[in-house]
């Protein structure tokens, strides 16, 4: 009541303060008290003594409005990375996934300028794992892994099965041609394979892919990939492609013991 008075009628917001903050001490876990006391700080201008009963009530319940915002910027203006990080990730922790994500990305940005790379490395980890279609996240982990292919190509693998199915397909290509290109043949060609679930009749796709087929294991290997080659690709196939694939086919008749299909395959050479 004396707060009351002295703000209202009195025109002391100073002294109200006093008052509050009196009141508080007696009964300490009073949040809409707390929250008064705050509020009237901030409106006095004393914005460092609000942020202190801000962080009380932001420990409980990090979601408050407008505390939330308020001490996020303040916290931001002041320089206080340790205790913004900690703030987002209390967020973090109670937030559905893609949500949650932003908050560790959030709280891995205060971390980095706090010094705490540690620290920004794990929460730039967790944003990842919980919604690995995001793209500040990918990219952060993407640009960690530098030369490391096996890991680029673990994390195009992650991102293309969050992602719908038409943002999927240039990852799945670029994941295998990395892969071909580093020479990690046995990983290539099962990464050709799951490209080619999502873009059955690509041409250079399904040539690449049984080319490592005959190279692994021979003409009999790349059959089923040669035909579908064939049915894709058809007369547009350059000559050197349906060459290399009808003989291929030929052989693969040949072994099987279908002379005939042999026959013609080689016919068409």
């Amino acid at each position: 009541r004396a707060a009351s008075l002295y703000r209202e009628r009195a025109r002391r917001p100073d002294a109200a303060a006093i008052a509050l903050i009196a009141a508080r001490s007696v009964l300490p876990d009073d949040r809409e008290l707390t929250r008064q006391v705050a509020d009237l700080l901030q409106e006095m201008g004393r914005a460092a003594d609000a942020a202190e009963f801000d962080a009380l009530l932001l420990e409980t319940d990090p979601f408050q409005e407008p505390l939330f915002t308020r001490h996020r910027a303040f916290l931001a203006e002041t320089g206080d990375s340790q205790a913004l990080a900690a703030l987002m990730m209390r967020r973090a922790q109670r937030q559905p996934p893609r949500d949650a994500a932003e908050s560790y990305l959030a709280a891995a940005r205060a971390f980095r300028e706090g010094g705490a790379l540690e620290r920004a490395l794990l929460c730039e980890d967790q944003a990842f794992e919980l919604a690995p279609a995001s793209t500040e996240a990918f990219h952060l982990l993407r640009a960690r892994a530098g030369s490391d292919v096996r890991r680029q190509a673990e994390l195009l693998a992650l991102r293309s099965a969050a992602v719908p199915s038409e943002q999927a397909v240039p990852l799945l290509r670029e994941r295998a041609q990395l892969l071909l290109k580093a020479g990690e043949v046995l990983l290539a060609a099962q990464a050709f394979d799951d490209f080619l679930e999502h873009a059955a009749d690509d041409v250079e796709a399904l040539a690449t892919r049984a080319d490592l087929a005959a190279e692994g294991g021979g003409p009999s290997a790349a059959w089923p990939y040669d035909r579908r080659l064939l049915a894709a690709g058809g007369d547009a196939l350059p000559v050197p492609v349906r060459v290399r694939t009808h003989l291929r086919l030929g052989h693969a008749s040949l072994a099987s013991g279908a002379h005939q299909d042999a026959a013609q395959a080689f016919e068409t050479v």
